[in-house]
């Protein structure tokens, strides 16, 4: 009933709130609660944000709230203002919010990155870096409210840099569960989906720091086929896991293929990499489609420069795995593959 007693003192707002805090954290210490018992307060928290005071009021407590996970013991709390805040962020419709929001930004990447620094030193809280994700997501895709600079996108693409070392260590230490690897392929899927959102609606931000994007790929398509050395079913075939994130590579691959006059330079280094990880696993997995067709799309922003620079830099063995996919590259622009 918050959003009706608008006229409240802003005194009386700021206890509402902290007492909404509270119970919910008292309730799902006993697991009595859902989420959604959360998402509703923090909406309609949002909505009694009438003025800019109670609204400062709001922020702080969520930002306060995550900057506790410095604490192990706080890590709940963290946790419910980083889901809190990407509720909130979808619920503003007020100019005046979202200016607030612009004003904070850097702060309030860089407070989200420490939160997500604190889950990426601990594997059991690896499962909050979608979280982290979603905010970046809804800040990325508000264009009409949120300008963002080079630094706010290279800023955010540090905090997926991290995450992605954070699991690569944990890959190269631990056996993989099948509720691991789920949660790999969702941190997967959720990072192709913050990048796809910032190269779709972020173009020009993105491509001043396009070289830290091409290291992010590059990372991720390691600690993909380190998840699938680990991976592989019994009877030798491919996990469908690794499949599925190996089609998230595939579509961000296409993706840069829509902006060739910026990465065509720097698809030697993407190339480089996917040679690494066939002379590792051999060519075998390469022959799926959906992974095929992710290095044809990179082939196809290459210019003469850039293939002789291929062929230039790698072993007898890269340039015979190179070779024989770009002639089926060439052969596919008229047969299809």
């Amino acid at each position: 009933t918050l959003p009706r007693y608008r006229t409240v003192s802003n005194e009386t707002y700021s206890s509402i709130l902290l007492a909404c805090f509270r119970a919910y954290h008292c309730l799902k210490e006993s697991a009595n609660v859902q989420d959604q018992f959360l998402y509703d307060t923090v909406r309609n928290c949002g909505r009694a944000a009438v003025s800019e005071q109670r609204f400062d009021q709001l922020m702080a407590l969520l930002r306060k709230t995550l900057l506790e996970n410095r604490h192990v013991e706080k890590v709940s709390t963290a946790v419910v203002s980083a889901k809190s805040m990407a509720v909130l962020f979808e619920t503003l419709s007020e100019e005046w919010h979202w200016q607030y929001i612009s004003t904070h930004l850097v702060d309030l990447i860089g407070e989200l990155g420490d939160f997500a620094s604190y889950c990426g030193r601990n594997n059991q809280f690896f499962e909050y870096f979608e979280t982290v994700f979603n905010v970046f997501k809804i800040v990325v895709n508000r264009t009409k409210h949120m300008p963002l600079t080079t630094s706010h996108v290279s800023s955010m693409f540090s905090v997926l840099g991290m995450s992605i070392h954070s699991w690569k260590h944990f890959l190269n230490e631990a056996s993989l569960d099948a509720n691991t690897a789920g949660k790999f392929t969702l941190f997967v899927q959720s990072m192709y989906s913050l990048i796809m959102s910032t190269l779709q609606y972020r173009s020009r931000a993105v491509y001043a720091c396009c070289g830290q994007l091409v290291t992010i790929l590059g990372d991720l398509t390691d600690v993909i086929f380190n998840f699938f050395e680990n991976n592989s079913t019994s009877d030798g075939g491919i996990h469908p896991d690794f499949l599925s994130c190996v089609r998230c590579l595939r579509r961000l691959y296409e993706e840069i293929s829509h902006h060739a006059a910026v990465f065509k330079h720097f698809a030697p280094y993407i190339v480089a990499h996917v040679l690494r990880q066939m002379k590792l696993y051999g060519l075998r997995i390469w022959n799926k489609q959906e992974i095929k067709e992710g290095i044809f799309f990179i082939f196809s922003i290459c210019t003469d420069h850039e293939t002789r620079q291929i062929f230039a830099t790698h072993d007898a063995v890269g340039r015979s795995f190179f070779e024989s996919f770009y002639d089926q590259y060439k052969r596919s622009k008229f047969t299809g593959l």
